[in-house]
């Protein structure tokens, strides 16, 4: 194979702040550009709410125009969109043979986590066929890898072990998807899931925690897309009534129905359920058998671990307007129905996203606000709480805690752009481990509950990152890419009634890639 597509580029690497990128993409232009043209209306959602997607998908996104770009900027950012994707159209409009690639990444970075700058490789290589059969294998090798994913709760489970001089490899994404009949296929191997209708973040399940080993299976017929899928999740010890090693699943399937140009909406139920030597339940690998019934029927008063943890996830997007973009998700994880006098667990988002402020359209300013419920994610066996590695399944602020955002972008063209974000985030006393178990009082529990930790964050993004462009050789390829970020952070938190502490960080995040790509093999 031949060496064709050498490049060097700066990138930010926030954590988990963004839903999982598009499969063989190691940047974030892509997410961007076709999140700007769907709120302007020149792309349908395509079932956007449904993620990660590969790159055939946004392939058959690029063909479905609704309005032909007449913006400059617009018509800038589709045409990018067309030339990285060029190859994929190729095979598509084919409609036969395949094509085997390697894409990898040397990288000099800095997370927020890090104290140094320290260098970092990721390799990816992928088999597409038109019939859709895909093999793909993603591996990192980067230092302090074990931060990548917060800490929030217990677990018995290791995701990844540190090598020499502070360094992990992680097969962060290895799968398999096999065709099984004209739109749907399965999926096995370990992948990121993201249900939601925002662009950074879910209260259903994210890419807050590690990506999942599972097996998932996914199909469309008209406008409606399900989705379902049964992973493995790590072990965790259980305390109570005795000590023991328990096994932990989870299992989740969805609807997705674009009801219209403008107009998305979706519905999931997900459940957790463990137990010691416990294994997969058949009747959540059904992909159209109820969770929730499924577990009534099943439970065994005998049996404390045979409670599991079932969720129901409404989302929702609505584009009234070119330019304009509305969304909301709530997440129903206990409603009290009977006469037990029992807490509702909910959580939700509201979002607004306006894009048409000028009328160059290069401005686009989104207000999103998000709250988690006090016993939102856990549940009465401890074991079941809605983790995977200690890291929330669900929104990264955990529960008890809700958090207001406002944010400004400006492209200043289409490789360019510019990022002003304001948030403030508010975390109560409760974490993910705070069960409950009958508090009568649980009325007069005000919201965050106990001592109150605020923080503060004003930050500035810039984004530099063009399309490989080509030079005089046809067969390289090379760019400049350069992105940053840096975040002044005030957290404040009363200790006492009368008694507050405050604290001021800075932080700085930076990554510098050379990138690279290896001819592929066509057939």
């Amino acid at each position: 194979m031949k060496l064709v597509m050498l490049n060097i580029l700066v990138l930010v690497s926030t954590g988990a702040f963004s839903a999982p990128s598009t499969s063989f993409q190691f940047d974030s232009w892509v997410g961007h550009s076709l999140e700007k043209l769907y709120t302007d209306g020149i792309l349908e959602s395509a079932h956007w709410h449904t993620r990660p997607k590969s790159r055939f998908e946004v392939a058959k996104r690029l063909g479905d125009v609704l309005v032909k770009p007449s913006n400059r900027l617009n018509v800038q950012l589709y045409s990018k969109l067309l030339d990285e994707f060029s190859l994929e159209r190729t095979l598509l409009a084919k409609q036969r043979g395949g094509q085997f690639k390697v894409r990898g990444s040397i990288q000099v970075r800095k997370d927020k986590n890090a104290h140094r700058i320290a260098p970092a490789l990721l390799l990816a290589a992928r088999y597409f066929h038109v019939n859709g059969l895909t093999f793909y294998q993603e591996f990192e090798v980067a230092k302090n890898s074990t931060n990548k994913h917060p800490k929030q709760g217990k677990t018995a489970g290791q995701r990844v072990n540190p090598w020499y001089g502070g360094y992990v490899g992680d097969f962060s994404r290895v799968f398999v998807v096999f065709p099984i009949a004209s739109g749907f296929r399965i999926k096995v191997g370990r992948d990121a899931i993201f249900w939601g209708a925002g662009m950074r973040s879910a209260i259903g399940i994210s890419d807050n925690s590690p990506n999942f080993d599972l097996i998932s299976l996914q199909g469309q017929i008209g406008p409606v897309m399900g989705t379902a899928f049964a992973a493995k999740l790590d072990p965790m010890w259980a305390t109570q009534p005795r000590r023991y090693l328990a096994n932990r699943y989870l299992a989740g399937h969805r609807l997705d129905w674009q009801v219209s140009r403008t107009i998305q909406m979706a519905i999931s139920e997900m459940v957790l359920y463990s137990g010691e030597q416990r294994s997969l339940e058949w009747y959540y690998i059904n992909p159209i058998l109820p969770y929730y019934a499924s577990q009534y029927n099943s439970e065994n008063n005998n049996r404390a671990d045979s409670n599991d943890n079932v969720m129901f996830l409404f989302d929702f997007s609505f584009r009234p307007l070119n330019g304009w973009r509305l969304w909301a998700e709530f997440l129903v994880d206990d409603f009290s129905y009977t006469s037990r006098d029992d807490p509702n667990d909910l959580a939700i988002v509201i979002g607004a996203e306006l894009a048409n402020l000028l009328s160059n359209k290069q401005l686009v300013v989104s207000l999103t606000y998000t709250r988690v419920n006090r016993w939102t994610y856990t549940h009465l066996v401890e074991t079941n709480s809605f983790t995977h590695f200690g890291s929330v399944i669900g929104h990264r602020i955990g529960n008890d805690a809700d958090l207001t955002m406002i944010k400004t972008d400006y492209w200043v063209n289409q490789d360019w752009l510019i990022s002003l974000r304001y948030q403030l985030e508010r975390q109560g006393a409760a974490d993910i481990g705070d069960r409950f178990e009958g508090e009568n009082e649980h009325h007069s529990i005000r919201f965050p509950s106990g001592q109150v930790k605020k923080q503060n964050h004003l930050s500035f993004d810039f984004f530099y990152e063009p399309i490989l462009s080509k030079t005089s050789r046809r067969w390289q390829k090379q760019c400049w890419q350069i992105c940053g970020s840096y975040q002044f952070i005030i957290a404040n938190q009363n200790k006492e009634e009368l008694e507050e502490t405050t604290t001021r960080q800075h932080q700085l995040v930076f990554q510098l890639r050379c990138n690279f790509e290896l001819a592929g093999v066509n057939h």
